[in-house]
Order: C-alpha cells, then sequence, then structure tokens
C-alpha cells in the first residue's frame, strides 16, 4: 500500500494488520472512500469493473481500448484496473473463506485464482497475511462484505 499510497498507505497497512478481518475492511472501504472524495464517478466504468474477471473483459464491456480503461480507472480512484480486479478477487474469497469449513483449493477454484498457491502470494501481497490467518483472526460471524460477494 505504501507503493501506492505513500506513507498514508503505509499506515493504513499497520492499522489493517491489527483489525479484524471485518474491520480491516470497513477501514479499507473508508480510505478509498476518502480517497475518492472529489472525484467524479464513472458509473460506467465501476459497473465494467464489477463485473468484469479480466481488464481485457472490462475493456470489450466498454467497447474501448485497456489502455484507455487504465487511464480512466486511475484518474478515478488512482487505482490501475488490474490493481481494482485483483482487490475484487481477494473480497470474493474473504467472503468464501469466512466459513470455517471452506476449503482453501476450492474457494481458490471458485473465486478465480489459478490455484490455492496463487491465492496465497495474493493474500501475502495484498493483505501481507496468509489466508488462515486472516480466517483464524476473524470472529464467529463477524466477517461480512459490504457487497454481498458471491463464490
Amino acid at each position: 500500500m505504501e507503493d501506492i499510497f505513500g506513507a498514508a498507505g503505509r499506515e493504513l497497512g499497520a492499522r489493517l494488520a491489527e483489525d479484524t478481518p471485518r474491520e480491516a475492511l470497513l477501514r479499507l472501504g473508508r480510505f478509498l472512500m476518502a480517497k475518492l472524495d472529489g472525484c467524479q464517478p464513472d458509473f460506467r466504468l465501476e459497473r465494467a469493473l464489477r463485473l468484469a474477471r479480466s481488464v481485457g473483459a472490462a475493456a470489450e464491456m466498454l467497447n474501448i481500448s485497456p489502455r484507455t480503461v487504465r487511464a480512466r480507472a486511475l484518474q478515478v480512484c488512482g487505482l490501475g484496473p488490474k490493481r481494482i480486479l485483483r482487490i475484487r478477487r481477494l473480497h470474493r474469497a474473504l467472503a468464501c473463506g469466512a466459513e470455517p469449513l471452506a476449503v482453501w483449493s476450492d474457494v481458490a477454484s471458485r473465486t478465480g485464482y489459478a490455484d490455492q498457491a496463487h491465492m496465497v502470494r495474493e493474500f501475502q501481497s495484498l493483505l501481507g497475511d496468509s489466508p488462515e490467518s486472516w480466517r483464524r483472526r476473524a470472529a464467529a460471524d463477524l466477517f461480512n462484505t459490504p457487497d454481498g460477494a458471491v463464490c
């Protein structure tokens, strides 16, 4: 996060590490909404990035080039579309993996990761923790995603 948001990202990362998964998602959402404050929303772009599984698919939905998708995403929220898609996939994995009996290899498969190792690397990269560590930190029934992510 420091690479993207500088000192504010470093501070956010430290706080997320101390939060429960639910608190972390809420904190991250508030942080990103504050970054978006004052930006003009691009609802078509937001919808395409919500539905697409790749930048190319989002570009096709919008009938624009992937380069234009990238430029718009950076302009609107300061994140590239690939990173946005990675975060959305992570949210789906967190929602699916919140169940105590969920098998991480199944979660990885259902949420669009190449394999479980790929998902673990993404957890480490984006959250600084393993999937199982996040699940252990979650209190029973406290882990809910605000947009009702679907496996």
